[in-house]
């Protein structure tokens, strides 16, 4: 602990460039000065020492360090290799490297900085900030013509993801005809399309959606499953096996996965969301996380997605997939 750290993060109100500190950023800076050493001239916490002491996730941690580095008050310093006792060293410029804090200012002042401006001020934040923009406004007021005339029958609903026919639903009209993927994303309610194009409902209710969602269960499944090898045993058994593919989205890649009501549990499991997307996405897909369903989720699971809901039964006899 240096007591001329503390002294300098303690009445540091700005950044060196003149941007705003928030509180965030402060305590922070406070965390850092408590770990810097006097005769290094430098502080090198871990990452996730970081976060704990500041009760905030690593995440937030990544981001006011950018925000410090980028506005001339902190300096991240690599290891030129990986091993033991090789940490990133944080340098607060303004105590430790006054010489380089110089630099940085006079190249921000001139225009060459990592700003790409000059020096921050206040004032020319708020003439930013209080530019007009009407081209966006034009662009938001705008109707969507082409969508309406793509041949939609009347009960047609147009939503953000899919075209859900009414009629076609209860089996009293036709459906509209569409190409490829639009056909499916149609009949994505369990509805089937027959040889010549018109629209069918299928009582079981099975059809796109249905198969959309038995293809991402099985995905989901293979994620677990390279979880599994990747983390280790009692990782698995801790963070991934309560996890439940709850839904997925019409594009049938994300897939909203539920976790349980444990703040304490979820910390750990968005801890680990870094190793479970990479994971994802080598098998093509994305995950969003929520929390377990309450009662009228699970009626609706029960009723349009049968396969999920049979998921959530079977964990329920401690037989998880």
């Amino acid at each position: 602990m240096s007591l001329e750290a503390s002294a300098y993060a303690l009445n540091l109100q700005r950044c060196e460039d003149g941007a705003e500190l928030s509180q965030a950023h402060k305590l922070l800076l406070l965390i850092l000065a408590n770990h810097h050493n006097p005769r290094s001239q430098d502080s090198w916490p871990s990452l996730p020492r970081l976060a704990e002491q500041c009760l905030c996730s690593e995440d937030t941690i990544r981001r006011s360090l950018d925000y410090l580095e980028r506005h001339c008050t902190v300096l991240r310093v690599k290891p030129e290799r990986q091993g033991r006792k090789m940490l990133t060293k944080y340098l607060l410029l303004g105590l430790d490297r006054r010489d380089l804090l110089a630099k940085k200012l006079t190249e921000l002042a001139s225009g060459k900085g990592s700003h790409g401006a000059t020096l921050f001020s206040p004032a020319e934040r708020v003439a930013e900030g209080s530019q007009n923009s009407p081209e966006r406004v034009a662009e938001g007021s705008q109707k969507p013509p082409e969508r309406v005339a793509e041949g939609l029958q009347k009960g047609s609903k147009v939503s953000g993801y899919e075209i859900e026919n009414k009629e076609s639903r209860s089996g009293t009209g036709t459906g509209t005809k569409a190409k490829g993927k639009e056909e499916l994303e149609h009949h994505a309610d369990g509805g089937s399309v027959s040889s010549n194009g018109n629209s069918q409902t299928n009582p079981n209710g099975n059809g796109a959606a249905s198969s959309r969602m038995a293809k991402a269960l099985a995905g989901w499944m293979e994620i677990k499953s390279a979880l599994r090898v990747q983390l280790g045993e009692d990782l698995w058994q801790d963070l991934i096996r309560p996890l439940f593919l709850l839904h997925v989205m019409t594009d049938g890649k994300s897939l909203m996965v539920t976790m349980p009501r444990s703040t304490k549990l979820a910390a750990r499991i968005r801890e680990r969301m870094f190793t479970i997307q990479h994971v994802a996405q080598a098998h093509g897909y994305a995950v969003l996380l929520s929390w377990y369903p309450d009662d009228q989720d699970m009626q609706r699971m029960q009723r349009e997605y049968p396969e999920i809901y049979a998921q959530w039964m079977n964990a329920a006899k401690d037989v998880r997939p």
